[in-house]
């Protein structure tokens, strides 16, 4: 089932540094990082992204994990 724009916002808003996983080389970018994170929400779920100077923040995988 695909996370609407609303419940996205909801969950992001609640992150906590105890939901940070880990970071990593952008393999796009080898000069930036993307974070990842895993946080509960009535089911856990799974979030990459990377911050861009032209857009802010970039999602790059948002989903209930397996």
């Amino acid at each position: 089932m695909a996370v609407t724009t609303a419940l996205a916002k909801l969950i992001v808003s609640k992150l906590a540094i105890t939901d940070f996983v880990k970071h990593e080389v952008d393999r796009d970018c080898p000069d930036g990082y993307v974070w990842i994170f895993k946080t509960e929400f009535g089911e856990i779920y799974y979030l990459k992204f990377k911050f861009e100077s032209t857009i802010g923040v970039k999602f790059i995988s948002f989903h209930v994990s397996n």
